[in-house]
Formats: C-alpha cells, structure tokens, sequence
C-alpha cells in the first residue's frame, strides 16, 4: 500500500522534493534516478524539477542519472499496459464518432438534444463527435461505460434521464466496433480492461509528485501497483487524513477548512486593465529585492487579463514571457487558411475581405492594393456572397469593378484557390490545402533566429503534423466533402494548441493557474482572483449534472472547490512572512511574498464576485474582506493610467504617432476642378478638407449591415437619373409615374446588389420605394404645372469651368442632381436631391447672407450657363431675366407636400455667396497651408478621422448631425 510522504508548506514544494529525491536515492558520489518514473502535475513543473536536480547534485557534488522518465498524469496510464492492438489516437476516435452519427437512423438523435433537425445543421455532426468524445473520455476516466451510467440514472437520481444514456451506450459500443474495423483499440476501454485483466506492469518505482486529484480508473492502476508508488505531498504532517493514500486530497474535508490570509495580501481593482496596472505598482513596491527570476504573475482561468498584462508589461520595458504560449489558432499561417475555408465553404464577402488583408496573400499576389478596392466594392454592393469573381465585374451603377475582378481571378486560380474546388475524400484534400500554404508562404527564406518569423515555421509545421494525420486516415473513418469543410476540420483539430514562448532568462513569467502551486518563485502576484474563475464551476452540462457526477465519481463543483483550496493554502503558506530571523541564507534571501488581485467588473463592465476562496477566513476577516472589495472609491482626478509609477526599468520605444497627424498641411496649389461640394468642408473645417482632398485619406471597412445614408442616397440618386429619361418623365399621371419609377428600382437594385444582396437590403430598399410612391404624386402634380425634367445628372467640362477670383480663375466642378424648365413660363430650376430622413431646408443648410455654411445650390447657379451633355456639346442655358429658382427635392419620409423645398435668396444674396467663395479661394491661395487648430480642426469629424484627430468618438457635431448625400 502506497505511503504518502509529506513535505511541509512553510516552503516552496519543487525544491523539497530535488531535495528528497536527492537523499532517497543518492550514493557514494551518485544520484541515480534511472529506475524512478516521476509525475507531476505539468510540463512546466517536471522541466523545472530536472533543473533543480541538477542543481541538488552539483551541491553534492555527485553525478545525476536522470529519471527514467518525467511525464504528466495525462501521459501515465499508457506507461503502465501494454494495449493488444494500436490504439486509436484522438483524431482517429473523434472520426470513428463522426462515422458513428452518421449511421443513426434520422430522428432517434433527437432523443439527445429533443430538437427535430440537430443533426443537419451545419457542422452539427463534428460539433456533436465531439461532445460525445469529451463525454466518452471524462465517464471513462472514472471506469464507467455509458451502459454503466444508464443504470445509474435510473436508480438513484431525482430525475430519469436513463433513454439518453441508453442511446449513448449504443453509440458507444457501435463507437467500439468501428475502431476495431480499423484495427485500433480505443483508450478507456484498454485501460479497463488492462485493471479488470491484471496486465498492469511497472519497471522500477514511481514518484507522484503533488498530484492532488487522481481520476478514479488511474487510481484503482496506481494502487494496484501497491507499494511501488511513492506520493509526496506538499502539506503538513498533522493534515495526513485529509488525503488519501495516493496523496490525493479528501475532498469532503477540505471543504469544511478555513484559510487565513496575510494582511495586505488581497486588493481590489475595478476592470482588468486596472488588475494589469495593480501588478505593475506591486513589481514597483518590490524596490529590485528580487530578480526577474525570482517573481511569477500568476493568472487564473480569467483569459481576459493576459494581454493586458503583457500590455502594461511591454509599455513599462518590463521583459516578460507567458508560459501559455502564442495561441496557433493567431498565426499568420492558422488565419490564412481559416479565411481560405470560409471562402470556399459559402462564399461570404466578410470571409473574402478577411483572407485578401493576409499580409502574406498580398505579398504572394504582390497587389497592395485589393483590399481597398474590396471593401469599396463591399461598401456600395453590400453583396452577403460572391461565388465568382466574374461576378465583381457585373454592375449598372457607376463605378465598375472589373479591375477588383480581374484581380481575384489570381485568387481563385491554379495556385491558390484554384485546385480547392469541388468534393473529394478528407485525406485527399490535405496534400492540395499544404500546397497552398507553400505557395503562399514559400516565396521566401524564414529565420528561427528572428522570433516572428520563427512562429510562422513553427505554425507550419505543426499544421503539417495535423495534415499529416488527416491524409493517414483509415478509409473506414474518411468520407467525402468540400475543401472548406476538410480546412475546417484540420483546423478544429489544432485550435487549442500553442506555441512555446521563447526563452529568456530575464524575464517575468506569467504562469496559468494550473502551474502556480508548483512554482518556487519567492514573489507571487496571483490576478483574476474571482468567481467564477476560481474556483472554476461546471454547471449546465448537457449530459452530466453536478448531481451525477458527484454520482459517478467524476471531478465536481465540490471537488473543484477543494482542490483550488488547496492549492491556494500551498501557496499561502509557502509564502507567509516569517519571523525575524529566520528567512534563511544568513538573512540574505528576500523574504517570500504574495499578493491576490481581484478585479470588480469584467472588461465589458458586468458585475464581478470575489472568490469564494478569499472569503473563508475566521471571524471578523471575511466580512472586513467583503467590505473592502466593494468599496468602489476612486482617487479623485487620478485614473488608472495616472496611479502607475516609474518602475526604473528599461524605457519603452516612443510612439511615432502624433496628434495630428501634421501640424501644417502645405498647399502649393489648389487642386482643380475643385468640386462646388467642397466649400461646405472649406467653410466649416480647412485641416479635415485637406486631410480628405489633399492627403486623400478615407475610412474604408467592410462590417456595414446596411446602406449607409450615402449608399442610400446614391441608389435614390440612380433611380431618378434614369427615370428623368424615362417617358414617364413626363406624364401626369401618378399611377403611372410610381409604376415606372419602381421597374427602374427593381432593375437598379438587381444589377447593383446582385443576386444575395444583405438580408437587410431588401428591407431599405422598400423604405425607398414608399418615399418614391410619395415623389410620384408630386412629379404628377409637377408636370401638370408645366414643368418637364430638361436634364438629370447635368456635369460640367472635364476641366471644369472657370471661376474668376482676381486676375487667377479657380476651375470648378459639378454635378447637378436635376435642372427642370417650364414650358409656359419660361422659369428654371436647379434642384438637388435630398434623402435623408427628415426634409430639409436650403436657408437652413446653407445659410444666408454675412454667414454662409455651405455655397453649393449658389455655384450651382453660377455653373448653370456652362453645362455639357455627356458628348461635349453645351446645354441650353436661361434666358436673359428668365427666372431661376435653386431648391431642393426631399425624397424624405413625410408626404409630397414636404418634398419642394426652395431656397429664399434674391439675385444678390447668390451674388454674396459667390463672393464668399471667392475669399476662401483667396485665404488658400495667401496662405499656402492650412494649420491644426486645436480649438476647432475636427469637430465635426466622424469615425477614424475623428480619432486621428483627437476627437471623441461620441462628440455630438456643432452642426447637429447633418449627413452628407
């Protein structure tokens, strides 16, 4: 019978344990160790073990034969059997699930789930392998078959849950045969029958090295081997009954114990960038008593703290390196063909937009240029899905996009996506989905020397190992699909992985809660010290309750909750203030030190409990503990940016962004033809004119969900272009007009939005067609006046038209929306379409006299007389004294009676307006550049140009919010 030794806590575990291991098995000069299999807890801990032997038996001095081996207790039953056939691997048991579902009659899944067509849902079947694998391997664990549970539902729960576990059962054993048509064995049932058989077999003796929690079916192996099996515990002597006699713990005592915790040792912080910015003032109290080595940033399961923390870290020179990983599923190479999948698996525009911003795709197809010209197709096109790029070259509106066509044809072409369509076996897709990734990333040599580049060979490479495994499988556990589903697959396998960090000896690691109690680091930060992060509960399984797997042995809330008490005991006592004197080394090691972050709201700001943990303190402490958690005072006027001190550490690179962007824009010449619509934005802010016409900056994205005011008011503007050539242009009859203005809303929308526009396109689009049912009985209205539409869309010269300003005139440019002329009298109008939701005024827009907002509808005026058709030939202008009248069409959710709006000036009003547009002509011409001005340079910016600005984003416009059309 295993006898537990047990290593007090008052110091780290590690160390003690070299230290035994040293003693127990050192000899004249030698430490051999190579009859011993260790086991611990982590990867981590075992390679932090070796070093600490090595270090033991250089004191001796005396030479170390290493273990025979160090391995997790993952890894251990399998050392300890020998299997009749091959096992499968998780890959091969997950498909052999897969094969499993498939062969279910329809309906009986809906036993499962009480859902009619969860099986048929997309990617429902992989979803549900591996549920039921999970599932297959956590019962497992604990020596109990499905069939076995069955029973047990039926017999001593509150609830019958027995017909599921029943078909389970099924599914399992038929789970069973499909491996052995294979020629492979599944792992639960080996090691069952490896106990049940007696073939357990152990060479040399086993260290369990604070292994706290021990699956049942491992435990009944490892008592097996009786006294061959060493548990050392890191706990007291006096607390031996509670823990059993492999060293695991007694978890129904352990809930039942209090844990006193240092004064001081526990604070409180609002969100986790104010937990990063916690640890940083706790690194700066420390004083450099402890080298980098000596210090560990400890994180529970909370995996919103980690890039914040590495964040702050970065921002201070604080060198640091996470013990996590970088997560595969980040890398260049894991994005490339995730994108490349969801392309071909339904063709989304967003999943096109995404793969053609791969920095790698753009280097291969050496066009910097595409993913600017797709977010522009996207932000006018709204397309949900493009099957082809033949598709990208159709469209009736302006702007075409067959340059954006022509070039994803290289995408979808022979070395790309080219050799990705259609079906085949999974195994075969694998050799065509490497291909690609060669492609793409084999254009060039990458160095292991330099870290980036080093984590994309490594992400290449263990996509390869995964493919590699899918192209081996057996015919039996293959099937047939698309490429998207095979890429899908490959990389559901290798989500979860990660990839080492590299090694550097100065730096602060920061460890995964799982790791912590192993650490020997004298200085301790522990963040993300909350429910339910820690402990961890499992609540809302579909298939095992709490109730049941208190039941059947498996890990529990309550058991959890033992556990992580535990191990935050360890911790606390490894690490308690000791009494003078007694810190050990003559005094000169600095004394050990912990330190609990919680934080009181998650990033998003949701309410956040502390841990159950911290509140089980005796008497008075627990609620002077609660208290000081939720007290939620802040310093005032000091925010957490503010409360961080100087660490003295190696300063951080400087940004090389500034606000603004430039000081002074320079402007050696007006660009022209200057478009009459740019006066508005000269008037109100030169510095955001400039940035736009001068430095040609815009916001490009692909995330709309609908038209935009501006798609909107471009599909509207379309629509009454064509209709004004329309022969109902000219009728007055209003039925008739709003019949032809919405054929041409039906054909527009077809050629611009294609076939699968946004499901919320078609809604917007019958929103238009109310207002134009409105403008209908207007327009019928009209031509009953005797008014006729003379000309849509009217442009002025290619060179525009001169503007004279002094002895220099100034080329602008237009496009009037419409000009119409009545027949009777004589009178004109230039009239400008508006759309936005509310009718709008022309005074009101622009202004008046002595305090003009806008001068567009006054340059129309002046543009009127020197107007061309599209072949060049001059449009009629007025007659000398004929009226003109400059106004508005409001295409606007009120009645036709809102829809003329005419603008009130006078001859000599329009007169002050081009006047005005001369002196700004005249400030840009004297001045040469136009400066940042802090006071009102981007007021009235919207979206990313407001933040390069400076601007807030929800900083409200002085204009009210006016959109432009």
């Amino acid at each position: 019978m295993p006898d537990p030794v047990f290593l007090p806590w008052d110091r780290p575990f590690l160390p003690q344990v070299a230290g035994w291991l040293v003693g127990r098995y050192g000899n004249e000069g030698e430490v051999d160790l190579g009859q011993v299999t260790v086991v611990v807890p982590g990867r981590r801990s075992g390679r932090r073990l070796l070093e600490l032997l090595v270090e033991k038996a250089e004191e001796g001095p005396a030479e170390l034969v290493p273990p025979r081996e160090i391995l997790t207790v993952g890894r251990l039953p399998e050392r300890l059997y020998q299997p009749p056939r091959p096992l499968a691997t998780p890959l091969q048991a997950r498909r052999a699930w897969f094969r499993v579902l498939e062969e279910v009659p329809p309906g009986r899944l809906e036993i499962l789930f009480h859902r009619p067509g969860a099986r048929e849902e997309p990617g429902a079947r992989e979803k549900l392998a591996r549920l039921l694998d999970s599932l297959h391997r956590e019962v497992g664990a604990s020596g109990h078959t499905f069939r076995e549970v069955a029973d047990r539902c039926h017999r001593e729960l509150l609830f019958d849950d027995q017909d599921r576990w029943l078909l389970l059962a099924e599914l399992q054993e038929a789970h069973g045969r499909v491996l052995a048509r294979c020629g492979r064995m599944d792992r639960e049932e080996a090691r069952r029958r490896a106990l049940g058989e007696g073939e357990l077999s152990l060479s040399g003796t086993m260290v369990l090295v604070g292994v706290a929690e021990l699956p049942g079916l491992l435990r009944e192996m490892l008592l097996a081997l009786g006294d061959r099996v060493t548990p050392l515990v890191h706990a007291p002597e006096a607390l031996r009954e509670t823990f059993r006699e492999l060293g695991d713990l007694r978890g129904e005592v352990w809930l039942d114990r209090t844990l006193s915790l240092p004064s001081g040792a526990v604070r409180a912080e609002d969100r986790p960038p104010d937990q990063a910015t916690a640890v940083l003032e706790e690194l700066h109290g420390f004083g450099g008593a402890y080298a980098p080595g000596e210090i560990t940033l400890g994180v529970t399961r909370d995996e919103e703290l980690v890039p914040f923390l590495e964040q702050r870290l970065s921002a201070y020179g604080c060198p640091h390196r996470y013990a996590g990983g970088f997560p595969l599923k980040s890398t260049g190479p894991f994005r490339l063909l995730a994108a490349a999948g969801e392309v071909l698996d339904d063709g989304r525009f967003h999943a096109l937009a995404e793969l053609l911003r791969h920095p790698q795709l753009l280097e291969y197809m050496e066009d910097s240029s595409i993913p600017e010209l797709a977010d522009d197709y996207f932000t006018r096109h709204l397309s949900y899905r493009i099957s082809a790029p033949a598709e990208l070259d159709a469209g009736d509106l302006p702007g075409q996009d067959v340059s954006l066509g022509r070039r994803l044809r290289v995408l979808y072409g022979p070395d790309l996506l080219g050799p990705l369509q259609g079906q085949r076996h999974l195994s075969d897709w694998m050799p065509r989905i490497l291909e690609l990734l060669v492609n793409v990333y084999g254009g060039r040599r990458w160095s292991r020397q330099v870290p980036r580049e080093e984590r994309v060979v490594e992400a290449c490479a263990r996509i390869r190992t995964g493919a590699q495994e899918f192209h081996e499988l057996p015919r039996a556990l293959d099937h047939r699909c698309s490429a998207g589903e095979a890429i899908r697959l490959l990389l559901d396998e290798l989500r979860d992985e990660t990839l080492p960090p590299p090694g550097r000896e100065d730096a602060l690691e920061i460890v995964g809660w799982l790791e912590l109690p192993m650490d020997d680091a004298p200085a301790l930060i522990i963040t993300g010290v909350n429910d339910p992060h820690l402990p961890e509960a499992l609540n809302a399984h579909p298939f095992l309750p709490n109730a049941l797997r208190t039941r059947l042995g498996l890990e529990d809330n309550e058991s959890r909750f033992a556990r992580d008490l535990y191990r935050l005991t360890a911790m606390v006592e490894s690490r308690r203030p000791r009494e003078e004197g007694k810190a050990g080394g003559g005094g000169q090691a600095p004394p050990p030190c912990l330190r609990l972050v919680a934080g009181r709201r998650t990033l998003s700001g949701d309410p956040l409990r502390p841990s159950r943990l911290l509140l089980l303190e005796p008497g008075e402490a627990m609620p002077r503990r609660l208290l000081e958690f939720l007290d939620v005072r802040e310093e005032e006027g000091e925010g957490a940016e503010g409360r961080i001190p100087p660490l003295g550490l190696l300063p951080a690179p400087r940004s090389a962004f500034s606000l603004p962007p430039e000081p002074a824009i320079s402007l050696s010449t007006l660009p022209q033809p200057l478009p009459v619509t740019d006066f508005r934005s000269l008037l109100a802010d030169p510095y955001l004119w400039a940035l736009e016409r001068i430095r040609g900056l815009r916001e490009m994205a692909d995330d709309a969900l609908e038209m935009d005011p501006l798609l909107f008011g471009t599909l509207a503007h379309r629509v009454l272009e064509l209709f004004g050539e329309a022969p109902e242009a000219g009728s007055s009859d209003p039925d008739a007009v709003e019949r032809g203005l919405s054929e041409i809303l039906d054909r527009v929308v077809r050629a611009w939005f294609g076939p699968d526009p946004l499901p919320t396109v078609p809604i917007q689009v019958e929103h238009l067609r109310l207002r134009l049912k409105s403008f209908a009985r207007w327009q019928a209205e009209r031509v009953d006046e005797g008014w006729e539409i003379y000309r849509t869309e009217a442009r002025t010269p290619r060179e525009g038209v001169a503007f004279p300003v002094d002895d220099a005139p100034v080329f602008l440019s237009g496009r009037i929306d419409r000009i119409d002329r009545n027949r009777r009298t004589g009178a004109w109008a230039v009239l400008d379409y508006k759309t936005g939701e509310e009718a709008r005024d022309p005074a009101r827009t622009h202004g008046r006299k002595g305090a003009w907002k806008d001068l567009q509808l006054p340059l129309y005026r002046f543009l009127l007389d020197h107007l061309q058709d599209p072949e060049g030939r001059p449009l009629a202008r007025p007659d000398p004294g004929a009226p003109v009248t400059l106004g508005y069409l409001c295409l606007a959710k009120g009645g036709r009676e809102e829809i003329y709006r005419p603008a009130p000036w006078d001859e000599e009003e329009v007169a002050d307006a081009l006047e005005t547009a001369r002196k700004v002509l005249r400030r840009l011409r004297t001045q040469g550049e136009i400066r940042f001005d802090p006071e009102a340079s981007g007021k009235n910016a919207r979206g990313l140009l407001a933040v390069l600005l400076g601007r807030g984003l929800l900083m409200e416009p002085a204009d009210g919010g006016e959109e432009e059309e």
